[in-house]
């Protein structure tokens, strides 16, 4: 169980399945892992105060699923994690964009020069920064790493991430059904527009289903033989079938 901070209103709480943690989770971060950079030969240390609040929670137990060493640095000082930086020698760390700067910060203070760690990915979240040019060269200059962006919310888990190219933001969208609307309107934008961004997770086997049931419904309204509309009318029927599945094996109830 986690619930989000509560800065905007009223906590919202979110109960994770055990086929979200192990599967769908894992499935997620395999696209930041790899697009990070991040091997099985790397080290992740995670300076994160483990509670209700899911940050790096996914993150830690994915990492830890795709064989990466992970080194949970909960419950300590900053001194005692720049610390632990030297003694353990991680090559990735993470957190928000303000507390890696403070992490910078403190290590001067310790007479620590962070460009000269093994530190070679800095990944933050939770906060603008990867995105913003000034930030990014900051902490870049700072660690002597690249610093990569994690896109994600409580409500609908991690769906973005930049690639080691570090040309803007990709969304998982095996995964993800993304599109950009309108605020007021709220109506669908199109490439090049700017808007707010809504995603939802879908499954790939959902998509399937929406993608089976349109070529149906084309061929329904397109075809004229009888034999052909049959066919698609089972298509349609098919697709349906495929999303009652998905949607049991998602809620845990496909006996």
């Amino acid at each position: 169980v986690f619930q989000t901070t509560g800065t905007t209103g009223v906590p919202v709480r979110s109960l994770l399945s055990k086929k979200d943690w192990l599967e769908v989770y894992y499935d997620q971060f395999m696209y930041f892992m790899y697009g990070y950079g991040i091997t099985k030969a790397d080290i992740i240390f995670i300076p994160f105060n483990y509670g209700l609040y899911l940050a790096w929670w996914g993150i830690h137990s994915s990492f830890e699923q795709g064989g990466v060493l992970v080194i949970p640095g909960g419950g300590q000082s900053s001194e005692d994690r720049i610390r632990n930086i030297l003694e353990w020698k991680p090559t990735v760390v993470c957190g928000t964009p303000t507390y890696i700067l403070f992490l910078g910060d403190t290590a001067k203070k310790m007479g620590v020069d962070l460009s000269k760690t093994t530190i070679r990915i800095v990944i933050t979240a939770g906060e603008p920064g990867a995105q913003v040019p000034s930030t990014k060269k900051l902490i870049e200059t700072t660690w002597r790493a690249k610093n990569y962006d994690d896109i994600g919310s409580t409500e609908i888990s991690n769906f973005g991430f930049e690639c080691i190219a570090q040309k803007g933001t990709h969304v998982v969208e095996s995964m993800f059904l993304a599109e950009v609307i309108d605020p007021v309107t709220g109506k669908t934008l199109g490439p090049g527009q700017e808007g707010e961004m809504s995603a939802a997770l879908a499954q790939p086997a959902l998509m399937l289903s929406l993608l089976l049931f349109t070529i149906g419904v084309v061929g329904v309204f397109l075809r004229r033989n009888v034999i052909t509309v049959f066919m698609c009318v089972e298509l349609m029927l098919n697709a349906v079938n495929l999303a009652f599945v998905a949607f049991s094996r998602q809620m845990g109830t496909l006996d």
